[in-house]
């Protein structure tokens, strides 16, 4: 059973989120930020073997199923500006409950003979979920009063599977040789129920309707890829050049039907022939490219030095077909597009120390979802609805990169400091009409391109600090993003920056005693026009973990949590978490554990999210303090 509300994948997960490692390091895995919404009861069992058979041949074998039950209670506050004004508020409250089930297995076999190296890895897993969903929603204009009031009410139930099949080939004597296959299979059927009830106040009607929708799907997708140095033709002219291929088939098929009921004694009355289709999709995409490298070495008695430089020429082939039974969603596209790249390093070792620049250009794609190309206007989706878009065409990214490495042994310190800048032609961008009833459609269009680009600076150091043993991670980054975004037909600049800070020290003051300090800072600013929204998120972490008298272990948690919007107040928090315990046996693999987690009851999830014209903020139930009591037995062979 996991009793801090953590969602664990896979067995290792499930393991640092209620236990220790019996004799393991790891003792503040569990006191992580808990990142689950809602009230969740979470039960799970598994087995985890792993095996080295020889020193060449190697497997690791997991299984487990995981039940998970979720309450969830959600008030939702959304301020949506128009033309730099506030024109509509949304409160909306909402209830979920409900279950999720899957099994899952999965293994991993590594084997080397000779020259090559082979990688053979898989997994499959099953699923059913099931839950309701019940949201009451009003709409006001702050200045005239209600708009609209939706309440909806959402029954659905689903049940499929996945598999997933991962070959890898190296050959060990060339280092540039390798084949790697992938396979994914996915089937899900999903049956649901909905019920709506509009009041369009604007126009003072009311529409009230109930839907079943049922959907099939599967879908295959195959990807092969190859790295091949033409060295192995042993002719000295080709010695510099590789080519390197990935072609990736998907192939699904999907059937929707959908059917109107009577809301009163839910008897058939017809059925929805504009959302209900049988379609067969398949697309490939198969990217090529040419590469030729060079390296120049110079070396002395101090110094390493190298230049190396390269240049590939590559071509994009995609295609993809979609054979609808409604005419509307049928569809086929196929893009033809170079893809070259241009890349030059300098690297310099000196004693201890390593220097490295790079420069690199790189010209690539971003091509449409098929959703983006044929999505239809649901007349019952009283929220927020999209349309296809037939004549969109594939985003050209031109990306520029800039690198600096600095890493040295005897400081242990290391420097990376990137610049990513992209220019972005036919960019993909948002067109929403807004209803003056607060029904929302959106579109996607090409667009005028804008400038992007990022900053991002990561150190770390070893070493003694006041002469204690000291670890410390350092990560800042920038984003600063342009576009343009259309809003009920009227063209807008954006302008976006964010900042995010992270800072982690871990400190050993002796044999028994560490400290770890964590602090993370988030500050986003979005401007439209000239109207500016802006977030900020600070949040301050302290470790101290005590491991005396033998067998004992005692973790104290505290989080400091600031967090500000635009129009909204601030939301400090306070969180308190201590654990004690205590292991037995002579290889420790008994082990008794009391913990408390938020000690002040201070935890309130809150959640804001920020664009260039809203601002919601979404308020959701959560565990409040907690006392457990924890015996784990940890079998394995030491």
């Amino acid at each position: 059973l996991n009793n801090l509300n953590k969602e664990a994948n896979t067995v290792a997960e499930f393991l640092k989120a209620n236990i220790y490692m019996a004799g393991g390091n790891d003792q503040t895995s569990f006191m992580n930020a808990v990142s689950q919404v809602g009230d969740n009861e979470f039960k799970m069992i598994g087995l985890k073997v792993q095996s080295y058979w020889k020193p060449d041949f190697s497997t690791d074998m997991e299984g487990y199923f995981r039940s998970k039950e979720a309450f969830i209670n959600q008030d939702i506050l959304e301020d949506r500006y128009l033309n730099g004004e506030l024109t509509q508020q949304t409160f909306e409250k909402s209830t979920q409950n409900g279950l999720q089930e899957r099994v899952f297995l999965k293994g991993n076999t590594k084997y080397e003979f000779i020259n090559h190296m082979l990688t053979f890895n898989m997994d499959a897993a099953h699923h059913r979920n099931s839950f309701e969903n019940n949201i009451d929603r009003e709409i006001v204009n702050p200045i005239t009063g209600p708009l609209s009031k939706l309440r909806n009410r959402v029954n659905q139930e689903s049940e499929g599977n996945n598999l997933n099949i991962n070959v890898d080939w190296n050959l060990k004597k060339f280092s540039d040789q390798s084949v790697k296959y992938q396979f994914n299979y996915f089937d899900d059927h999903t049956e649901q129920l909905k019920w709506n009830r509009f009041d369009d106040i604007h126009v003072n009607t009311t529409t009230e309707l109930l839907r079943s929708r049922f959907i099939n799907s599967k879908v295959f997708r195959n990807n092969i890829s190859s790295s091949n140095s033409l060295s192995i033709l042993r002719i000295p002219i080709l010695s510099r050049f590789n080519w390197d291929n990935n072609v990736a088939f998907k192939f699904s098929k999907a059937d929707q039907i959908e059917d109107n009921l009577s809301p009163e004694d839910q008897f058939f009355l017809e059925r929805n022939s504009w959302m209900s289709y049988d379609e067969n999709q398949q697309e490939i995409k198969w990217d090529s490219k040419l590469k030729y490298k060079r390296s120049i070495h110079k070396a002395t008695a101090r110094w390493d030095q190298y230049h190396n430089f390269g240049v590939n020429v590559g071509m994009m082939n995609f295609w993809r077909n979609n054979n609808s039974t409604n005419s509307f969603r049928d569809l086929s596209k196929r893009f033809l597009k170079p893809v070259p790249e241009l890349f030059y390093s300098y690297s310099k070792n000196i004693l201890l120390k390593q220097y490295r620049v790079d420069l690199k250009y790189l010209m690539d794609y971003e091509i449409p979802s098929l959703n983006n190309y044929v999505d239809l206007i649901d007349s019952a989706n009283f929220n927020f609805n999209t349309l296809g878009n037939r004549n969109l065409v594939p985003q050209t990214n031109h990306k520029f990169t800039l690198q600096v490495n600095l890493s040295g042994s005897k400081s242990k310190f290391k420097h990376d400091f990137t610049v990513d800048f992209m220019l972005r032609k036919n960019q993909l961008l948002d067109s929403v009409i807004y209803g003056q009833n607060g029904r929302v459609l959106s579109t996607k269009i090409n667009g005028e391109g804008l400038p992007y680009f990022t900053v991002k600076y990561n150190s770390t150091w070893n070493g003694f600090l006041f002469g204690k043993t000291t670890n410390a991670i350092w990560r800042l980054d920038y984003l600063n993003n342009q576009e343009y975004g259309y809003q009920n037909g009227v063209k807008n600049f954006i302008h976006s920056h964010t900042i995010s800070n992270f800072l982690l020290a871990l400190i050993t003051l002796n044999e028994a005693l560490k400290l770890n300090l964590t602090n993370g800072l988030l500050i986003s600013k979005y401007k439209i026009n000239e109207r500016n929204n802006g977030y900020l998120s600070n949040q301050l972490k302290g470790d101290i973990i005590l491991t005396y008298p033998k067998g004992f272990t005692w973790v104290n948690n505290v989080y400091l949590i600031s967090q500000k919007a635009t129009r909204f107040p601030m939301n400090n928090q306070v969180i308190i978490n201590s654990a004690l315990s205590y292991r037995f046996l002579k290889k420790e693999q008994l082990e008794i554990k009391a913990s408390v987690y938020d000690l002040l009851k201070q935890r309130s999830n809150i959640k804001t999210f920020l664009t260039d014209n809203y601002i919601r903020n979404i308020t959701t139930n959560n565990l409040e303090r907690t006392f457990t009591l924890g015996l784990a037995y940890y079998i394995r062979k030491f």
